[in-house]
């Protein structure tokens, strides 16, 4: 966010004298110096709680009157914070009660409080990523070579069949009839090399013309 931030996108402040709200100032050091906008803490950051507000209920500790050196108290005095709080006091050391990171993303299908959604079947990696890039995360492996308007049979994987679910997404232009061209292709090297992986019989590969890799 902070990288992709407008260049004329400023912090600014209105000073306490300028009542018309008409001369923004982005020197923040004049801001920090009005009294009236001087930053302020919350009443947990003056307890000892985190600049970050995570923690919205803290772990008890027993009371320690070093905790609060140099400040010394007297019998009489120490008496008093051992009544008001004779569960103990906040341990900003340690993780709020219940505090746990945060899991995303979630469902809230079940209703509030939300649930996390579990991984993604491989019929849904294979859809999102494609053949090639579904063999990197473990998918059945791409059969030896591919050829126009076939896909590989996977047993496994009734959507790439033919009629399946994928089959049918793909089915337009170019699949599964290839498309031919209707004028020669510009002379240039690209287009001699096709001709010439064509007339070798090289099939598609991903480390030539950019095309599906014929090994698996």
């Amino acid at each position: 966010m902070i990288a992709a931030k407008p260049a004329d996108a400023v912090d600014f402040c209105f000073l306490t004298g300028d009542t018309d709200f008409a001369r923004p100032v982005t020197d923040m050091a004049l801001c920090d110096a009005d009294p009236r906008l001087a930053k302020h803490s919350s009443p947990r950051q003056v307890a000892g709680g985190p600049l970050a507000e995570n923690i919205l209920k803290c772990q008890l500790k027993p009371l320690n009157s070093a905790d609060y050196a140099p400040v010394l108290f007297s019998s009489a005095q120490w008496v008093r914070p051992q009544a008001t709080f004779p569960d103990g006091v906040c341990d900003w050391s340690e993780k709020g009660v219940g505090q746990r990171r945060a899991a995303s993303p979630l469902t809230f299908a079940d209703g509030p409080g939300g649930k996390r959604l579990p991984p993604p079947p491989v019929s849904a990696k294979r859809h999102i990523l494609g053949l090639n890039s579904a063999r990197l995360y473990g998918l059945p492996a791409a059969a030896v070579r591919y050829t126009d308007g076939g896909l590989p049979d996977y047993a496994t994987a009734p959507e790439l069949h033919a009629g399946g679910s994928m089959d049918t997404v793909l089915r337009g232009v170019g699949y599964p009839e290839p498309v031919v061209p209707a004028a020669p292709m510009p002379e240039d090297r690209f287009a001699k090399l096709k001709r010439w992986t064509d007339s070798i019989g090289m099939g598609r590969s991903n480390t030539r013309n950019g095309w599906m890799r014929t090994r698996v």
